[in-house]
């Protein structure tokens, strides 16, 4: 009979369930009880995380244990609401294994800086949580802050309703300025990171913003990227001809390398389509009118930020009315992708 109830005790903990049965034991059990779930479940979602790196070599099983220990700290979450480490260690995993996934060569379901909104999400509203209920632990840093913020940008990359979009990306802004906040010397990965926030602040609309951003990293950074970022921003701002001048500047030599670093997948964009807009300015600029008018079009139809299909229509439509007959253009870098 003893070990009756101690089987339904376990059941009503693990289904959450409140009812008149609860009233029938003290705080303190009741508290008991919640600790010894929280350390078995934690417990066995490190088991579960050390188990799956020895199948290293079995993407499947290694892969199912890992879900199954994030499921386990999950499980530890609900066991006790107000502990931060299950989340800490639920979105290690969702970084490590799912997200920035460049530590483990050959998982066959992560692919750096391409991973599933799904999974991006989930690890940002775990770390979230993390940061919420332990704001001053050491591990809230300069680079938890920009993982959870690349996060939230990685988890609206197919989201076509803005709407839906918006507060992912208002968190991505937020922790963007977080991380920055940390910080007091400007070095190349800041720089990055104050290029990630233009990015941001453009994909919100707020243009201003991405544009004087883009601006203060141009004063001190060669960096092409960036300057081909401003170019975007500008052009979207509709000042056209300085973006151009911007992106002549760099010369042909420097777009042919970030042509190189697209297709290696060194330089990417979330959500994919964005670069097409990228590369149907640049081709604008240099006169490659052919295949400017394929990527502004290209563009339009992967729907990656639609607040700016007006202008690049404005765009197409204007290479039309050149009179000149265009030069051949090189070889697109994205027609061998599948």
């Amino acid at each position: 009979m003893r070990r009756m109830i101690v089987i339904a005790l376990l059941l009503c903990s693990q289904n959450a369930r409140a009812g008149d049965f609860w009233s029938t034991i003290s705080e303190d059990d009741a508290a008991a009880m919640a600790r010894r779930n929280y350390e078995k479940a934690m417990e066995e979602g490190d088991s579960l995380a050390s188990l799956a790196i020895s199948h290293a070599t079995n993407n499947d099983e290694m892969k199912r244990q890992l879900q199954l220990a994030i499921r386990a700290y999950e499980n530890a979450e609900l066991a006790r609401p107000d502990a931060p480490e299950p989340h800490f260690r639920a979105g290690l995993v969702l970084r490590n294994f799912f997200v920035e996934c460049s530590d483990h060569v050959g998982l066959t379901w992560c692919i750096p800086g391409h991973p599933s909104p799904i999974d991006a999400a989930r690890m940002a509203d775990e770390w979230m949580a993390f940061v919420k209920l332990a704001p001053l632990d050491p591990r809230v840093d300069y680079e938890l802050m920009f993982d959870i913020a690349i996060a939230n940008t990685h988890a609206v990359a197919r989201e076509t309703n803005p709407d839906k979009a918006r507060p992912r990306l208002e968190a991505a802004l937020s922790f963007y300025q977080a991380a920055l906040e940390r910080v007091n010397l400007i070095d190349q990965n800041t720089t990055q990171r104050l290029g990630n926030m233009a990015e941001t602040y453009m994909m919100l609309g707020r243009l201003d913003e991405a544009i004087s951003t883009y601006e203060e990293i141009v004063r001190g950074s060669a960096d092409s990227e960036t300057t081909y970022g401003l170019a975007v921003a500008l052009d979207r701002d509709e000042q056209g001809q300085k973006a151009r001048e911007l992106i002549r500047a760099l010369g042909a030599d420097e777009f042919e390398r970030f042509k190189a670093s697209v297709v290696k997948g060194e330089t990417f964009f979330v959500p994919d389509g964005e670069v097409y807009y990228y590369l149907a300015l640049c081709e604008d600029a240099f006169g490659v009118d052919d295949r400017a008018a394929i990527d502004w079009q290209r563009y339009i139809d992967s729907g990656a930020h639609p607040q700016y299909d007006d202008r690049a229509k404005a765009n197409l439509a204007a290479l039309a009315k050149h009179k000149h007959k265009p030069p051949a253009s090189p070889a697109h870098p994205l027609d061998d992708e599948p």
